[in-house]
């Protein structure tokens, strides 16, 4: 049977309400512990009362809407505090909620020792117990809206869908706000939106299993539903209740594996900076057997040196950055070429430098001496004039 502490509920939370730093936070609910109280005018409500202060401050300067504080020398005077604001809330209005929370959590649970407060906006925490990065599922709170929704089994199935998917999402971190938000259409007319969040001192692990503690008591055939515990939260609606906005952009997943040329292309080209990728406009090198000492080859292939040299001077490429360019370049016989030889040029955990390429590549491989235009060794050589695969306009911008 699950376990759940007493905790006072408002459902007024599930009103439609405008964003507005002029509205009272919505109340949820509180738990105070009844089990450690602490003497009118001790040390502790000195050092409690310094603290919330101090939390209160933070929440206004905060760009993460969390942060936690500790006042008081040893233990039992000691009081840790700590505060999340919900992911999309401006400092302002995360400096408003915790506010409302500095005065009504001593209102509530007058000479605790232990005690939380939440709302739509807000948690705001204290013990005198360390609490920092310790996951706690644990008083919790949930509550839903009285309207049952249509179509109740495809509505769990999507809810599911989307409360896995925040879950895992918000768990991964990626960003100093644990928090994670999705959306999809329930009916042509409505829309389910949901949200997970933690306090961004957990674990990866930790948020996880705090989140999938929430999750496994929503009530979840209503048209709407929280769980808040001391590490997190959960919550879902079929109207916005965030704005979307201003939370971080979801992660987007990797790309297939591709294979072969257009794989090898994507590839190399995904680990350049982003200013380097106009040289996909460069003229690349293709496949052409030399049968013959023709002079000609060799000149096509210091002309080609030369264009990337100007390239690489205007975008101010590193020496790094040259190679791989330049050799992301050959093809066919060419790039064969390169594969046998870059084991020697470049030997594992060798610096790569552009000299070292330019001279390897004027050099016969097969009798170490004598350019590339002067050896009928060398299979892969140039095509005269601008090319460009198939698959480079996936590179643009």
């Amino acid at each position: 049977m699950k376990s759940c502490f007493a905790v006072s509920l408002s459902l007024s939370f599930f009103v439609i309400r405008i964003f507005s730093t002029e509205l009272k936070p919505i109340y949820v609910g509180h738990n105070c512990s009844n089990t450690a109280l602490f003497t009118p005018n001790s040390t502790y409500q000195s050092n409690l009362e310094t603290l919330l202060s101090s939390l209160s401050t933070a929440a206004i300067n905060s760009s993460n809407g969390f942060d936690s504080a500790a006042v008081g020398r040893s233990p039992p005077d000691r009081a840790y505090g700590l505060f999340l604001c919900r992911g999309d809330l401006s400092p302002r209005m995360c400096g408003d909620c915790v506010a409302t929370g500095k005065v009504e959590i001593l209102q509530k649970c007058p000479n605790q020792r232990v005690s939380v407060i939440w709302y739509a906006e807000c948690m705001l925490r204290y013990s005198n117990q360390p609490i920092f990065s310790v996951m706690e599922r644990e008083p919790y709170a949930n509550a839903s809206n009285t309207e049952n929704v249509i179509d109740s089994t495809r509505f769990a199935q999507l809810l599911g869908e989307k409360l896995n998917d925040v879950a895992t999402r918000a768990s991964a971190g990626g960003s100093a706000k644990t928090v994670a938000v999705a959306q999809a259409d329930f009916t042509n007319s409505k829309k389910l939106y949901t949200l997970a969040q933690c306090t961004p001192d957990l674990t990866a692990s930790d948020c996880d299993t705090c989140l999938q503690f929430g999750i496994s008591n929503l009530v979840q055939e209503k048209q709407g539903g929280k769980v808040v515990t001391p590490s997190c939260n959960v919550r879902y609606e079929l109207y916005a209740f965030y704005y979307a906005s201003l939370l971080p952009e979801p992660v987007p997943p990797p790309p297939a594996p591709i294979t072969g040329r257009k794989g090898r292309l994507r590839s190399e080209m995904s680990l350049l900076p982003k200013r380097l990728r106009p040289l996909q406009l460069l003229p690349l090198m293709a496949t052409m057997e030399i049968k013959d000492r023709d002079r000609g080859d060799l000149e096509a292939a210091s002309l080609w040196i030369e264009e990337l040299e100007k390239a690489f001077d205007v975008l101010g490429c590193t020496d790094e950055e040259k190679v791989t360019l330049a050799v992301y370049q050959l093809q066919g016989n060419a790039n064969d070429w390169w594969k046998a030889t870059r084991g020697r040029v470049f030997p594992v955990n060798t610096v790569q430098t552009w000299a070292m390429f330019v001279e390897t590549f004027n050099v016969c491989p097969e009798d170490g001496g004598g350019s590339i235009g002067q050896s009928s060794e060398v299979l892969g050589w140039f095509e005269a004039g601008p090319s460009q695969p198939d698959d480079f306009s996936e590179f643009k911008g």
